[in-house]
């Protein structure tokens, strides 16, 4: 079979001309089998079955979300037959400059000291998240490393609130620093206290809460940024949770968002119950990114509500010193009645 001089550049892998020359020169271009690389054992690259891909990557994802520890939901029973509270907590800022630690330890202690009263934090934890091209002035005013930020949560929750922490949730600068690094220091705290004896569970980013108290349910929803959010209006999205939630039978009784620091609650009857919105506050009362945008400062009030066990009744304390007041008289006074002693 005569080779024409195209092949044979293509044999040798060299020009046109040089093929031409070559072979006018008597030489002559090698067989194709004998030239190389020949692969042996290369993929089949034209023989990928969709099918089989989306069957392992279905496989794999099972076996990863069986390990993930983000509840969407939970159920938590709390109490002892007497009314019991949640104190609220969020944008905790740890270690950011004007942050008031020792307000966070002093409220920490109440709660461990108060009988039948627990705590959840709705994201902002801490202040700083590592290197960020997007958001650098939150690394400012940090006065303490990011992991003794951490260290400060975690040590907080070992000391004073073992058997009082019910959740956990990421805010903004926890998603800042699973950007920056790819960890997610909320699960992983999360791990290391369930590892320490402290059970409670990861919200992710929020996450719906079923808390039995004596014979009653109550339904939480709990987020550390809502959608709908308006500096005008600091229960907007607490409102705008209400209307994208199309199954109105399923409306939470309570609800909490964070994030914006301003203080506050309301409790309205709608779709045939009373409902409670909550705002914490923050335990940074500003900071250069706050007060280039002119935003008031804040304080750290963390409202508390009292879940009563044998009927259906929630009631809202603007922070966390009255709140475990009321609370233990609440309950002395229940107590006495569940004795037989007159009120």
């Amino acid at each position: 079979m005569t080779v024409s001089n195209r092949e044979a550049a293509r044999r040798w892998d060299c020009s046109y001309h040089t093929a031409k020359k070559r072979r006018d020169a008597g030489e002559v271009p090698p067989d194709p089998d004998q030239t190389g690389p020949h692969f042996l054992d290369l993929p089949d690259v034209d023989h990928q079955d969709p099918e089989a891909i989306a069957d392992a990557a279905a496989a794999l994802r099972s076996e990863i979300l069986k390990r993930d520890i983000r509840q969407a939901e939970v159920t938590i029973r709390i109490g002892d037959g007497l009314p019991a509270g949640v104190a609220w907590r969020a944008d905790l800022h740890t270690g950011s400059l004007r942050t008031d630690l020792h307000a966070i330890l002093r409220h920490n202690r109440i709660i461990r000291d108060t009988p039948g009263l627990y705590t959840g934090f709705a994201g902002d934890s801490w202040d700083n998240y590592g290197s960020s091209p997007n958001k650098r002035t939150g690394q400012h005013e940090a006065i303490l490393p990011e992991e003794m930020q951490i260290a400060f949560v975690e040590e907080s929750c070992l000391k004073y609130l073992r058997g009082k922490t019910l959740f956990f949730e990421d805010g903004c600068h926890e998603a800042w620093t699973f950007a920056a690094t790819g960890t997610k220091p909320v699960k992983w705290l999360v791990r290391q206290l369930s590892g320490k004896g402290i059970k409670c569970a990861y919200l992710g980013h929020g996450g719906r809460i079923n808390l039995l108290v004596g014979k009653q349910k109550y339904i939480i929803d709990t987020r550390h940024k809502g959608r709908g959010k308006s500096i005008l209006h600091i229960f907007q999205s607490i409102f705008r949770s209400f209307k994208d939630d199309s199954d109105y039978e399923d409306l939470p009784h309570v609800t909490c968002h964070a994030h914006t620091h301003d203080s506050g609650h309301f409790k309205m009857f709608f779709r045939a119950r009373w409902r409670v919105g909550l705002k914490p506050g923050s335990y940074k009362p500003t900071d250069d990114y706050g007060q280039k945008g002119g935003w008031a400062q804040t304080r750290p009030s963390m409202p508390v509500t009292i879940f009563y066990p044998d009927h259906d009744n929630i009631i809202v304390i603007d922070d966390i010193e009255a709140g475990a007041r009321f609370l233990t008289a609440e309950r002395e006074r229940m107590s006495r009645l569940r004795n037989g002693v007159s009120a």
